[in-house]
């Protein structure tokens, strides 16, 4: 798809994006000002509406590629092509006021879900995700169809091919719904109006990641905390789906760069990383509850997105700048001292060198375990048991890297026994207080 080499440069891949993401900004300020309603707030327009689009386009590319057999790059293109004229019906359609204008509930009750994929987003009219949002998505999801039809496929293909462009688009697009959806079927809740379904997701959201210490980790106000936490919520179950899907379609030329987080090596990388999580976790002193397993689910797509611009940068810099991308989007919805962490990593790379690699290591080392430990406690502020543990293993790392080459002629398989005393002294911590 985008990330494929035959995309025809990074800087133009960058400036479709650019396109996108900025038309949709632009459609959402006219709106605003022709309707002389409230400019939209930076959560709104980064969180509620940015991230949820883009994964809708990620969804349309799929069904073009799965029921049109249309390349990825070629579908990429057509949308790009025809943003301006989709930007330009959607901020029309907005300006007209008919459609939520934010006052009401974006999640929506099963009847109310199942009226927007059928109308096309058309009903109803006063609840549901944003009008710039959902009449540019369905705009895209029309043009595919018809860019289908250009390329030779039969009518009742493209039919079906805007159809299914639709319904998978509606499934970021609605991610308030579902999440709502399983909170009320998990603790057997009413779920028979939007009403409902905001109460299911005041009941899911009230002590859960995006929550907790919300005003610190996410610069938000005080007041509207429900609210906010469910336009991150939905934000991080649209990047994981994202992710999802462009590693699904692409999956001959990911896997075998995954593959490489198994090697011995990469053991230096992954273990401070879940030993700070589970140190963080024992200086946990909130529930945890199962909207939170998402959070766990973002972390890691975060770490993976991270590990494989690390190793692909150099080789294969179309790929690289795209798992940049979903490192710090994810980093940012897990709060600004995750983004902080995540941006420290990239910046050690870019200083990194033979000479420098001991500490460069030994650093990365003791920020993956802060960024496990952040993630595990939802807070701005490590506890000791992290901060030990992120010493514990940035010295460790810093010894192996020094003495690598006398290791194991020191020491048969001399390697593991390092990384079982580095193991041996987490769970000690772990058992400790503090």
């Amino acid at each position: 798809m985008i990330i494929s080499r035959r995309s025809s440069g990074l800087s133009s891949w960058w400036s479709s994006l650019g396109m996108l993401w900025g038309g949709l900004l632009v459609a959402s300020l006219l709106a605003d000002l022709v309707t002389r309603a409230p400019l939209s707030s930076f959560r709104v327009v980064i969180i509620a509406q940015s991230i949820p689009f883009l994964a809708a386009v990620c969804a349309i590319i799929a069904a073009t590629f799965v029921i049109g057999r249309i390349a990825q790059d070629d579908a990429w293109q057509g949308i790009v092509s025809a943003s301006p004229f989709a930007f330009i019906i959607a901020a029309v359609g907005a300006s007209s006021g008919i459609w939520n204008d934010g006052s009401g509930s974006i999640a929506l009750a099963p009847t109310d879900l199942g009226l927007f994929i059928i109308t096309g987003g058309i009903l109803p009219l006063g609840l549901g995700p944003e009008a710039v949002v959902r009449i540019s998505v369905l705009v895209f999801s029309i043009i595919v169809g018809i860019m289908a039809t250009r390329r030779g496929l039969h009518t009742p293909r493209a039919i079906l091919l805007g159809i299914g462009a639709w319904i998978f688009a509606c499934v970021p697009l609605l991610a308030q719904s579902w999440i709502a959806f399983v909170a009320a079927a998990a603790r057997d809740l009413p779920l028979q109006h939007a009403l409902d379904a905001s109460r299911a997701l005041g009941v899911v959201l009230t002590n859960s990641y995006w929550s907790n210490f919300q005003a610190d980790r996410f610069f938000a106000g005080i007041g509207n905390q429900v609210e906010i936490a469910a336009s991150f919520s939905a934000a991080a179950f649209c990047i994981v789906l994202a992710a999802k899907i462009l590693f699904t379609l692409n999956a001959r030329t990911m896997m075998p760069l995954l593959r490489r987080i198994f090697e011995r090596s990469s053991l230096l990388i992954v273990s401070p990383f879940i030993a700070g999580f589970l140190i963080g976790l024992r200086g946990l002193r909130l529930n945890w509850n199962g909207l939170d397993i998402l959070s766990v689910v973002l972390t890691i797509v975060v770490f993976l997105s991270w590990f494989a611009w690390k190793g692909l940068r150099v080789e294969r810099k179309d790929i690289a700048d795209f798992c940049l991308l979903f490192a710090l989007v994810g980093g940012f919805v897990l709060g600004w001292p995750a983004l902080a962490l995540v941006l420290a990593l990239i910046l050690l790379e870019y200083i990194a060198s033979a000479r420098l690699r001991a500490p460069v290591m030994a650093v990365s080392a003791g920020l993956l375990a802060a960024l496990g430990g952040t993630v595990a406690l939802r807070s701005a502020v490590l506890t000791q048991g992290v901060f030990d543990i992120l010493v514990i293993w940035g010295l460790l790392t810093a010894a192996m890297i020094i003495f690598e080459k006398k290791i194991d002629s020191w020491l048969r398989y001399g390697f593991f026994v390092f990384i079982g005393l580095g193991w041996a002294l987490t769970l000690i911590r772990f058992g400790m207080n503090g």
